[in-house]
């Protein structure tokens, strides 16, 4: 049985710090995101530019999700169990839902994105 393979072969396990600090847009001004600041430069995954009518759809959608349902997102995702087999640190739950509505808000807040 392989289980949590990404995390036997990839850069590293899920990690709240790491994911705080990574940045949603690389360029807001013109809505641009991208994932150079993850791992292997985002590999394949090139930059793209949101619309304002995907911005305002994917914040709206996010933004509906209450905090139940975002802690249960991560709590059967076993975010709030201690990783790796010398582990005994792990993260709460309310960090995690914390994070995530911040980025939410990454994705709500700010001026409209250029057309």
């Amino acid at each position: 049985m392989l289980q949590d393979v990404g995390s036997a072969f990839g850069p590293r396990k899920v990690d709240l710090p790491e994911w705080e600090k990574a940045p949603l847009w690389a360029d807001r001004a013109s809505c641009t995101t991208s994932m150079d600041a993850l791992p292997y430069h985002g590999a394949t995954f090139t930059p793209v530019k949101i619309t304002e009518a995907g911005r305002k759809h994917l914040g709206g959608l996010l933004s509906q999700l209450s905090d139940r349902q975002v802690e249960d997102l991560f709590r059967s995702a076993r975010f709030d169990q201690p990783t790796g087999m010398l582990a005994k640190h792990s993260t709460p739950i309310a960090e995690w839902v914390r994070v995530f509505k911040a980025k939410v808000r990454q994705v709500s807040d700010g001026p409209s994105c250029p057309q």
